[in-house]
């Protein structure tokens, strides 16, 4: 298959997830729609038509996975031991953390998603981490200090609505 091809698949595959989650947007909006929902159903897939291997389909030993759930970073100086949802790695070499949350919560209003990703990434020293709840998807800037009172905005280099993904897919 022609990198064309597998991009055109992948397009495909996004905009599947997008019409999906489009039909029943009021019960995924419900806070009784929870993070495992949301995860298994829009987030692991989103992840594997950007080309990820969620799912170890290559069978490769801890070491060489290129995602990682539930990884382990310690934050703060009290040196405490975290789990983001997601660890990004390629050749070995973590690149990204990926913070899930319910489709209820509010990525572009609330605090406290926007510290606990951020503080993920700054503590491992990486540039930049996401979170998502599908719903809504943030990269942010992990270079500055994170602080619990920071604004969502502050330091968030784009926000994309699930309505803007096939589009921005590029």
């Amino acid at each position: 298959m022609s990198g064309a091809d597998a991009q055109q698949r992948a397009r495909a595959q996004v905009a599947e997830l997008v019409d999906r989650f489009r039909r029943n947007e009021t019960d995924h909006l419900r806070a009784t729609y929870n993070e495992t929902q949301v995860r298994t159903e829009f987030i692991t897939p989103l992840l594997e038509a950007f080309g990820w291997d969620a799912h170890n389909v290559a069978g490769q030993p801890l070491a060489y996975r290129e995602v990682i759930e539930e990884a382990t970073v310690e934050v703060g100086e009290e040196r405490l031991s975290k789990r983001p949802d997601y660890e990004l790695r390629l050749a070995r070499q973590r690149k990204l953390f990926v913070e899930a949350k319910k489709p209820s919560v509010r990525i572009n209003r609330e605090r406290a998603p926007a510290f606990q990703t951020r503080r993920y990434g700054y503590s491992a020293s990486l540039p930049i981490s996401v979170v998502t709840n599908f719903h809504q998807l943030a990269i942010y800037d992990c270079q500055p200090v994170p602080k619990a009172t920071d604004e969502a905005h502050v330091a968030r280099l784009c926000l994309v609505g699930y309505e803007e993904l096939e589009d921005r897919f590029d």
